[in-house]
């Protein structure tokens, strides 16, 4: 059963419609109560407060009562009129079902109390000593579960803005709801009489409608009567669907749904051939205002199938308050309820039941107010909690958030209000506590300080904005100003200019070369008045240097200077000695070798000798030529003294590389060197070994090799030989054309950058050995083509054919049957889009493989479906029939035939329908076989037989399996 339902009620002369707002501030409702407790005719003895509703659904506003947590409601009830003794009828609401149940009964006494009562609403019947109803009281008790509480976040000192954050929560209190208008309002119930005007409207969908009945239930309130608005005549229209079709009480033409058409619509009172008036009296006495009414579809035949989509009712009368009023439900958007096949019955049939309304809650809202003591504006102030005043006051102040609106949880405990205070700051100026203000870029970080707290310095070389250190590495050579940026912005901040330098090197006067023996000599520096230290230093202070205590040999010299960083600076002093000359021994010379620096233990001589010898000590072997060769130095002055040496200069060997070469490229050839001992290869790029005299090279580029030999005692020349790579040939394939075919035709294959071509596989191909053969593969296949070009270098590339295959398949069940005939065909193809051609003008296009599409086929007649298979521009098309047939009949067989030519009546032939085969044998009044028919369709006729009595044997089998097996006689009539 689907319950969604939507309700609108239209009511004249009536409007109760007004909106929820509880603005009464607090006090005010406590000033107000007694008033309200002696106007009410139900009243709390025990509430904490009282108020009244305010109702959303236009329901007249009832006494409301407040107790705290934990404590129950004593309710009294007092009759405003009648005759004493009165009864008292007590009822609860009920949220769940949104309806009032039965509590207690008070008989004969002059008031009623209810004690101990929780939350929720309380309904008073009062009846006088007449049994006249005097008055029907609501009242509601809401129970204060939790209070209210406001907070003010603390507010920070300062002198400009002021950020006020407030945090409220607000009372929890049990809701009290909208009653159910019927109930609270008896006037606005509609009783359906005779003059009730009813009409009742389906929407939906079905196969074979003749074969639904239509029914109005009413609502269990009043017995669930069930009114028949039509029956279901059986099998007689074929039509499909129902567009509005409405059954109403007003005057309209009878339904009739045998010659009604289709799809089923317009208004009717009445029904079938006979136009039988709709019985609207089993209704009577129903309120149309209660929920439960229900409409319902009965399907009463098989083989169909549909469902209720949409559903009106609508009852429009006057009111028991004597109101005009109308009632109209129908169903929700996407409303849908199946037509179960053959539910001839309430249990089983579709239905739509209009459902109760839901309770409506009504629940306690607050608002609220910022204020400032002194006085200061404070904008947004009831609609933003959290609020940024900039500038803020300029004195010292108080804010306060207080509660301003219905939120009675405060007389239960709790807070309204919460005040802060903001505390108004004079500024301060900063002080920066640093006396030194120079440093050396290698000094300690340390940390700078002022008066004030909190607060972040800033500039370069800071390395910790919170502890002001700076460091004097990480700011460098120069001055820094450094800021110091108080916490508040209240206060001045300050600045301070650190000076950081880096120290360096100084400079020492040349001293020349010093002979052992010789003075005393005083070195110099760029920046007197720092240490000496060194091997001949006699006085640290002045920088006096001893040769004579130094020695012979070179000697380094160091030199210190201390200020707010160090300054130094080194120097080599070269003393000599007479007796200590030697020239070094340049070692093994060759012919080749590069002219030499020849070296001393002495500065200050000449150089001569037998040949290759220059002034500056450079020796040429080849100016000196092969053997030995005498070279001397002198030096003259204090420290005078000279040295001999022969150089034997040796011959080169003969080196060679071998001719140079031409090779493939990813190739490998073997070099060859000759006329040495030893051998090195450079460079060693693609190499087996460079230091052999035969490696294999297998170069990528064309490269030239260098071969350095070396003979037995180390003397070296050497060769070079060029290899050309030739370039592997560039081999393209294609395809002429589209690389991708359907089965069973060709394409062209084509290949470029050889002489000679061979592909495969060969077995799809024209020609294998040919630039551009042809290929017909059945399946995709990759093609290779290989060969060599000019240089006798190989290459080789593929390219692909891509097959498609399109198989087009179906199975079609039934493929034989009775009309109407439904068929379901079973797509069994390869391919990714579809069209069908069904035979009998319904055709299917572009669709997907799971697409099993259904047709019903409503004549005798064999049909050819066509599906046409589709993958890109490949194709595949498959014809199957369909054959469906009605039952069979053999409707006439002539008595008489009359060949005269002129009446139509000319031949004997059998009128059927629906017939596969039949056999018909005519003979004459002798048993002689004279004719035969052996179709359905044929007919035989008496050309050359005279006037007289025939006789016939007939066998025949429908398409429905029924078989025929007659036999008679006939006259035939000639002129």
């Amino acid at each position: 059963m689907h319950s969604a339902s939507k309700t609108t009620l239209e009511k004249n002369q009536r409007n109760h419609f007004h909106f929820f707002s509880m603005k009464k501030f607090l006090p005010l409702l406590l000033l107000n109560f007694c008033a309200i407790v002696s106007a009410a005719q139900i009243t709390c003895t025990n509430d904490s407060a009282s108020d009244t509703t305010n109702y959303t659904n236009g329901a007249p506003n009832d006494s409301l009562f407040f107790i705290c947590a934990g404590q129950t409601a004593n309710l009294l009830a007092t009759p405003p009129a009648g005759s004493a003794p009165w009864d008292f009828v007590w009822e609860t609401f009920s949220v769940a079902n949104n309806n009032w149940n039965a509590q207690a009964t008070q008989m004969n006494v002059l008031t009623s109390t209810q004690s101990g009562m929780q939350p929720g609403g309380y309904r008073c019947t009062i009846t006088d000593a007449t049994n006249t109803v005097v008055a029907t009281y609501i009242a509601w008790v809401c129970r204060i579960d939790g209070v209210p509480n406001v907070n003010v976040n603390p507010i920070s000192p300062g002198c400009s803005s002021v950020n006020l954050v407030g945090q409220i929560t607000n009372a929890n209190i049990t809701p009290y709801y909208n009653p159910p208008t019927g109930f609270i309002d008896p006037n606005a119930a509609l009783l359906v009489n005779a003059n009730t005007v009813i009409t009742v409207c389906f929407s939906g969908t079905h196969t074979y409608v003749s074969d639904l009945a239509f029914h109005l239930r009413g609502p269990a309130s009043c017995g669930s009567p069930d009114i028949i608005l039509s029956p279901s005549p059986g099998v007689c229209n074929a039509g499909d669907d129902i567009n509005n079709l409405c059954f109403s009480t007003t005057a309209s033409p009878s339904f009739n749904v045998c010659t009604a058409g289709a799809p089923l619509t317009g208004t009717y009172d009445s029904y079938g051939a006979t136009a039988t008036s709709i019985n609207w009296a089993p209704i009577y006495g129903c309120d149309a205002s209660q929920p439960g009414w229900a409409v319902q579809i009965y399907d009463c035949v098989g083989l169909d199938f549909g469902s209720l989509t949409d559903a009106t009712l609508t009852f429009s009368g006057t009111s028991v308050g004597g109101d005009p009023i109308t009632y109209t439900y129908s169903t929700a958007s996407g409303f849908n309820s199946p037509i179960a096949d053959n539910s001839c019955s309430a249990a089983t049939a579709s239905i739509f039941t209009v459902p109760a309304p839901g309770a409506v809650p009504i629940n306690f809202t607050y608002t609220y107010i910022w204020t400032a003591d002194p006085p200061f504006e404070i904008p947004s102030n009831t609609s933003l909690l959290n609020i940024t005043l900039n500038p803020g006051p300029a004195v010292d102040t108080e804010f306060t958030l207080t509660l301003t609106g219905t939120n009675p949880g405060d007389i239960c405990g709790g807070t309204n209000s919460d005040t802060e205070a903001y505390d108004y700051q004079n500024g301060a100026i900063a002080i920066i506590n640093q006396p030194n203000t120079e440093f050396c870029i290698t000094d300690s970080p340390f940390n700078l300080s002022t008066n004030l707290t909190g607060g972040t310095w800033s500039g370069t070389g800071i390395t910790n904005a919170s502890a002001g250190t700076f460091n004097p590495a990480v700011a460098g050579q120069g001055n820094h100003v450094i800021t110091y940026t108080p916490a508040s912005s209240c206060n001045s901040g300050a600045s301070i200019t650190l000076s950081v330098s880096i120290g360096g090197t100084t400079t020492i006067a040349p001293t020349g070369i010093l002979c052992v023996g010789g003075d005393v000599v005083q070195l110099q520096a760029g920046i007197p008045g720092g240490v000496w230290s060194g091997n001949g230093i006699v006085n640290a202070s002045t920088g006096a240097f001893d040769p004579t205590a130094a020695g012979s040999g070179i000697h380094t010299i160091s030199y210190v200077y201390q200020d707010v960083c160090t300054y130094s600076a080194t120097t080599n002093i070269t003393v000599q000695g007479a007796e200590d000359i030697s020239i070094d021994n340049p070692g093994l010379v060759c012919y080749n070798h590069p002219p030499i620096q020849l070296t001393t233990n002495a500065t200050g001589g000449t150089w001569s000798g037998d040949g290759g010898i220059d002034a500056n000590g450079v020796f040429d072997p080849t100016i000196a030529g092969l053997g030995n060769n005498s070279v001397y130095y002198t030096v003259t002055g204090n420290c005078a003294s000279s040295d001999t040496i022969v150089i034997f200069v040796n011959p080169n060997p003969f080196v060679s590389a071998g001719s140079d070469l031409e090779i493939c490229a990813n190739s490998t050839i073997s070099l060859l060197a000759t006329g040495a001992a030893e051998y090195v290869w450079s460079p060693t790029t693609a190499l087996s070994s460079s230091t052999i005299a035969n490696p294999d090279a297998s170069p990528d580029n064309t490269i030239t090799y260098t071969v350095t030999g070396t003979d037995a005692i180390g003397c070296q020349t050497n060769d070079q030989i060029t290899i050309v790579v030739n370039p592997n040939p560039s081999v393209t394939a294609s395809v002429l054309g589209n690389n991708t075919i359907c089965n069973g035709e060709s394409v062209q294959l084509d290949a470029n950058g050889l002489d000679s071509y061979s592909w495969t596989p060969a077995n799809t191909l024209s020609d294998a050995n040919v630039e551009s053969p042809f290929a017909s593969p059945n399946t995709t296949t990759q093609y290779t083509v290989s060969g060599t070009d000019i240089n006798g270098c190989t290459g080789t590339a593929q390219v692909t054919v891509n097959v498609v295959l399109v198989i087009a398949s179906f199975t079609a069940t039934p493929e034989t049957g009775l009309s109407p005939l439904d068929v379901t065909f079973t797509n069994q193809s390869t391919g990714s889009l579809f069209d069908w051609d069904f035979g009998n003008g319904n055709t299917l296009n572009n669709v997907t493989l799971n697409v099993s599409p259904t047709q019903t086929y409503t004549e005798t007649y064999e049909y050819e479906i066509t599906l046409i298979a589709y993958e890109g521009n490949c194709s595949d098309t498959i014809s199957e029939t369909v054959f469906s047939y009605y039952f069979s009949e053999i409707t006439k067989v002539p008595n008489v035939i009359t060949p005269n030519g002129k009446d139509g009546n000319e031949s004997f032939r059998i009128e059927s329908s629906n017939l596969k085969k039949m056999e018909l044998l005519i003979f004459n009044r002798w048993g002689k076989e004279v004719g035969k028919i052996s179709r359905p369709e044929g007919e035989w006729k008496p050309e050359n037989h005279a006037s007289g009595t025939y006789y016939y044997t007939l066998k025949a089998e429908g398409y429905d399996d029924k078989t025929y097996d007659m036999q008679g006689s006939f006259t035939i009539l000639k002129d």
